[in-house]
């Protein structure tokens, strides 16, 4: 029986601690509330102050957003999508991670900031998060006839064709075709424009000169 009383009061004292821990905020927040009411709705003269509020933020689903608030003299911070605490976050982080963000990340966030017996609350900003779309496209071409010094160029001497994507200033094989056909498919395009060359291989492995740039547009 003895043994029983202590697991029983081991038990009790982890569970208390537990609640404790998760009332903290809410007996932050009716502290600071209960000051306000006390004063009339008007919040006492405090150095706590927020010096820099977190700001809209729009990623592409997979990447990350990060939202930051700066306070003077704050002990605690808590973070909120649409009004629900997001989990374990009341700590002294006043950056905001969400890495991977899909769809379900979008929306309104705000922090909550405290310290003992008071809290403010930063401005609502939003996140706006869209689904990178992709397409498809398919390049074709005709032959070349003639090189660049005005000979005629013979079909049986063109091996295969490489294609160039053009991205910030750079060139950057896309791939090649197999043989000398003039046709070569782009698969996981995003929406909008893209830049492409492309150059002859001749059967002597010789590489022209890329051609102009030319564009294919994902709508």
């Amino acid at each position: 029986m003895y043994h029983l009383a202590v697991d029983k009061l081991v038990a009790h004292k982890v569970v208390s601690h537990a609640l404790i821990r998760h009332s903290l905020l809410a007996f932050l927040l009716l502290k600071a509330i209960a000051v306000m009411m006390l004063f009339g709705g008007k919040a006492l003269a405090s150095d706590m102050a927020i010096v820099k509020q977190p700001v809209n933020v729009a990623v592409t689903a997979g990447q990350r957003a990060v939202f930051e608030v700066k306070a003077d003299n704050a002990l605690w911070y808590q973070w909120r999508h649409n009004r629900e605490r997001l989990p374990g976050d009341l700590g002294k982080r006043n950056v905001l991670v969400l890495d991977n963000v899909t769809k379900k990340d979008a929306g309104n966030y705000y922090c909550i900031v405290m310290r003992q017996g008071e809290a403010i609350m930063t401005k609502t900003v939003k996140l706006t998060v869209t689904e990178e779309a992709k397409g498809n496209a398919v390049i074709r071409w005709q032959a070349p006839r003639y090189r660049v010094d005005g000979s005629e160029i013979e079909a049986d001497t063109i091996a295969n064709y490489k294609i160039y994507r053009h991205i910030r200033g750079q060139r950057i094989l896309e791939g090649a075709t197999a043989g000398s056909g003039t046709v070569f498919p782009v698969f996981g395009l995003s929406y909008g424009e893209h830049q492409f060359s492309l150059a002859t291989v001749d059967t002597d492995g010789l590489e022209s000169a890329p051609s102009s740039p030319f564009s294919v547009v994902i709508d």
